[in-house]
């Protein structure tokens, strides 16, 4: 019986670089890399290669991508299709918005949710008007785009594109359970996220204040990278405005596993967001039967279902 042809699965991870994204490629590559039917090869960008999970039949091509983000979506039309040409892909899966409209059979993996415009400055809108037009451009030349959450897709589906929500297929994100893991409840508060307007920590910062007033040994532990130094200035301002110094711990970025234990050991985790496409620390917590409040949006209701009061 004739050996039938592997289908060749191209990955664009050059956008992967932390966060959820990578969380999910990370888990996304080796569920591939198990059917028979499939050969993957994924590029990844200089630097970051290290940070994704390679099971040992999969291939890897690193390439330098321009750091200018205009150079970077130039850089990403122009070569990603002549790579997939020249590995004879029968599919780009990119993990992004947006796709590099001459590659064979796109597949898109919508992540971000442009709701976070409305918490940015004017010059940091037009970014995000920009990513709306990219991601419907990219949805007519692909043949499907994933979503990490049903609510995301009514924000690149509007009238009068609304027919392209056919084209959107909801896969919403898994968590691992962590395993050995016996939680030791200790007198804190966790929140997790980089840094960034619509995360809404200044808001945190101020509530929590607030509880100190009848729970003043209460601890607050906030996860998350620096990424807009001028939040992260803000922040420190409040903490110290506020005299929350002995209570509250901006502990920068740390790993999964370690996140999810100060999780598991933490009486209550929150999420005070605007913004979010799928909310998997909310799913985290929940996984780890860590209490939980966020704010009444769709996209924590999704994930909270009926598990959640609001």
């Amino acid at each position: 019986m004739p050996k039938v042809r592997q289908k060749h699965i191209l990955i664009n991870a050059i956008h992967c670089k932390t966060g959820g994204g990578l969380v999910t490629l990370n888990h996304v590559i080796p569920y591939l890399a198990k059917d028979e039917s499939f050969k993957v090869t994924v590029i990844a960008n200089k630097g970051y290669e290290e940070r994704i999970s390679m099971p040992e039949n999969v291939n890897l091509q690193v390439v330098n991508v321009p750091e200018s983000f205009l150079k970077m979506i130039w850089w990403e039309q122009v070569n990603i299709p002549k790579i997939a040409r020249k590995l004879r892909a029968d599919i780009t899966f990119n993990f992004a918005n947006y796709a590099p409209l001459m590659s064979p059979n796109n597949v898109l993996y919508i992540t971000n949710n442009p709701e976070v415009r409305h918490y940015v400055p004017f010059n940091e809108k037009l970014y995000w008007y920009a990513l709306i037009g990219m991601t419907t451009l990219s949805l007519f030349f692909s043949k499907v785009g994933f979503t990490n959450g049903r609510y995301i897709q009514g924000c690149y589906a509007m009238w009068p594109f609304s027919f392209l929500k056919k084209k959107m297929v909801v896969a919403t994100t898994a968590c691992d359970v962590l395993k050995g893991c016996n939680p030791k409840k200790e007198y804190q508060i966790l929140a997790v996220g980089d840094f960034y307007p619509h995360k809404n920590y200044p808001l945190l910062l101020k509530a929590f204040s607030r509880v100190l007033n009848d729970l003043p040994d209460l601890k607050l532990n906030i996860i998350g990278r620096p990424v807009r130094v001028d939040i992260a200035d803000e922040m420190k301002s409040l903490i110290k405005k506020l005299k929350l110094e002995g209570n509250v711990q901006l502990l920068g970025a740390k790993p999964l596993n370690e996140t999810k234990e100060l999780m598991a050991n933490s009486l209550v985790y929150v999420n005070p967001s605007d913004a979010e496409t799928f909310s998997l620390t909310l799913l985290e917590a929940m996984t780890l039967g860590t209490a939980s409040i966020v704010k009444n949006y769709d996209f924590q209701k999704e994930v909270s279902g009926e598990s959640g009061a609001f």
